[in-house]
C-alpha cells in the first residue's frame, strides 16, 4: 500500500513539474514556438504566442487539479496496520505466552500458523502446544479466528485473542452477527472444557471493552470421543448495535483438562446496511450504463 501512495505522490509530482512518466517533457514546460524568417533565425510570433500561452495556461490549471486531488488522496488514505494474535496458557502459577505480528495488506490480513508451538514458561516447563492458529480479516470489517491447541499434563487455561481490527467509525450497523464452534476430543478418561467469559467459551468485543455476544457453553465428554458444540448470535440473520463502532475483536478463554485437545472457529463481522439514497444512485448508474450499452450496440 504504501508503495502505491507512494506513487501516486510521485505522478502528482511529475506532474506538477512537467515531466511525464517517460522522463520526457510535458507542454507546461516546453518552449516557446516561433516563425523562421529568410535569414535562418525565429522570430516570435506574439499573437500565435499568446494564443499557445493560453493554452498552456488551461492545461497547467487541469493538470494541478489533478495533482492536487492525487495528494489529497495520499494525506487520507488509511494506514494498513498490523494485527497481533496472542496465545497464553497458563496453569497454577505458570504461564506462557506466544505473539504473532499478521501484516496487513490493502486492509486485508491472512495468516496460518506454518507448524505447532509448544508453550514453555521460563523454567522450561511445558503448559500445552498450539496445534494449529490462522486468523483472517478485513476492514469491512470481520474477524475470523480458529484454533487447536493440546493442554499439558496438568489442566490448563488457554487465552487466545486477536488485537483490534478497525475501519472508521460504523455508526449503529444493523448488519452484525458472531458465531463460534468449539470441538473437544478427549483421551481415555474423558475431557472437559470450562469457558471463561461467564461459562462460554467464546466472546465477540467491540471498542475495546464492549461486549456483543458471548457463545458456547463448556462441556464434558466421555472417554475417546469428539463433539463439537456451536452458537450463533443472532441466532438467524443479523442485528443492529446501537452504538458507534470504532473496532472490533476477538477472544477464546477456557480451561482444559490435562492432555486434552480442543479447537475452535470463529467469525465476528459488523456491516452497515446501504442507505436507501446509496442503493438508488446505485441503481440509477446501473441504469445508465445500460442505456449507453444499448446506444453503442445500436
Amino acid at each position: 500500500m504504501s508503495i502505491l501512495y507512494m506513487d501516486a505522490a510521485a505522478s502528482a509530482f511529475l506532474l506538477v513539474r512537467g515531466w511525464d512518466k517517460k522522463g520526457g517533457r510535458n507542454e507546461i514546460t516546453s518552449g516557446f514556438r516561433g516563425s523562421e524568417n529568410s535569414s535562418g533565425s525565429r522570430s516570435l510570433d506574439l499573437p500565435r504566442q499568446m494564443k499557445q500561452n493560453k493554452k498552456v495556461g488551461k492545461k497547467m490549471k487541469i493538470k494541478m487539479i489533478v495533482a492536487a486531488m492525487l495528494l489529497l488522496a495520499v494525506s487520507v488514505a488509511p494506514a494498513s496496520a498490523a494485527m497481533l494474535v496472542t496465545v497464553t496458557a497458563s496453569s497454577g502459577n505458570l504461564s506462557a505466552t506466544q505473539q504473532f505480528i499478521v501484516q496487513s495488506t490493502g486492509g486485508s490480513s491472512s495468516w496460518v500458523l506454518p507448524a505447532s508451538i509448544a508453550l514453555v514458561d521460563t523454567y522450561g516447563s511445558q503448559l500445552g502446544t498450539i496445534k494449529n492458529l490462522d486468523i483472517e480479516s478485513n476492514d469491512d470489517p470481520y474477524v475470523n479466528l480458529r484454533f487447536a491447541v493440546e493442554a499439558g499434563t496438568l489442566d490448563t487455561t488457554f487465552n487466545i485473542s486477536s488485537s483490534l481490527v478497525s475501519s472508521g467509525i460504523f455508526v449503529n450497523p444493523d448488519l452484525c452477527y458472531a458465531t463460534a464452534g468449539v470441538t473437544l476430543t478427549s483421551d481415555s478418561d474423558g475431557a472437559t472444557i470450562v469457558g471463561l467469559f461467564n461459562g462460554k467459551v467464546y466472546q465477540a468485543r467491540y471498542n475495546s471493552t464492549a461486549v456483543f455476544a458471548e457463545l458456547v457453553n463448556g462441556y464434558a465428554i466421555g472417554a475417546d470421543r469428539t463433539i463439537t458444540s456451536s452458537e450463533r448470535n443472532p441466532a438467524i440473520g443479523s442485528q443492529t448495535i446501537f452504538d458507534s463502532v470504532a473496532t472490533i475483536q476477538s477472544d477464546f478463554s477456557f480451561t482444559l483438562s490435562a492432555l486434552d485437545q480442543a479447537s475452535g472457529t470463529s467469525r465476528f463481522e459488523v456491516v452497515n446496511a446501504p442507505e436507501p439514497a446509496t442503493m438508488s444512485l446505485l441503481a440509477l448508474g446501473a441504469i445508465g450504463l445500460l442505456a449507453k450499452r444499448k446506444r453503442s450496440n445500436g
